[in-house]
């Protein structure tokens, strides 16, 4: 009789643990999709290696693109902060397929060489992209993100994360609550696998 009853809880529990595996991957994903899937700019914009390079340079990857810059007091290291926790919980082989990337949106203070210092905190899948107003206008719009400095110095810019497919389409946005509630860290490994 035991042996019985231990062969049907075994059942029920692998029933129960495919459903939940199941309910994992069927899950929808988060954020928001763009429809028309629109190639992303591909510019020379300048790296913290003081290189040039263009987001292309990561063809073949998953590409997070995040507009912030250095000095912001909130949202761009809150941001970072989380996208780091998350490429930390994917397995090596999709962090290899991974490129987190900092467009800044303050161009006269974020030099390559400041982006470098503040990037050198987070993994090596970040990039800094800093370059000249005209280039980074032309990036931003590409990815419907607008930013323009307050009177006191303050830099408003939308806050949108971007994910860019291996082939250079803009195919889904999250926002900084997504980033902070879980979501992304949630779908990033759905993302990588259907995106590179």
């Amino acid at each position: 009789m035991s042996r019985l009853l231990t062969a049907l809880l075994l059942a029920v529990a692998l029933v129960l643990s495919g459903v939940l595996v199941q309910r994992a991957y069927l899950m929808p994903l988060g954020g928001s999709e763009v429809d028309t899937r629109p190639l992303v700019p591909d510019v020379p914009l300048t790296g913290q290696d003081n290189r040039t390079h263009r987001l292309s340079d990561w063809a073949g990857q998953t590409r997070v693109v995040v507009f912030g810059y250095t000095r912001c007091p909130n949202l761009t290291p809150i941001v970072l902060k989380g996208l780091a926790e998350a490429a930390a919980r994917l397995t090596p082989a999709h962090r290899a397929r991974l490129r987190i990337i900092l467009v800044t949106v303050d161009p006269g203070t974020d030099t390559p060489s400041r982006l470098r210092k503040y990037l050198h905190m987070f993994p090596n899948t970040f990039r800094g992209l800093t370059g000249t107003e005209q280039a980074l206008d032309v990036t931003r719009q590409g990815f419907y993100v607008h930013a323009y400095r307050e009177p006191g110095g303050q830099i408003n810019h939308g806050d949108s994360i971007a994910i860019v497919d291996q082939d250079g389409h803009f195919r889904r946005f999250y926002f900084p609550l997504d980033v902070m509630d879980g979501t992304l860290t949630r779908d990033l490994p759905h993302l990588i696998d259907a995106y590179s």
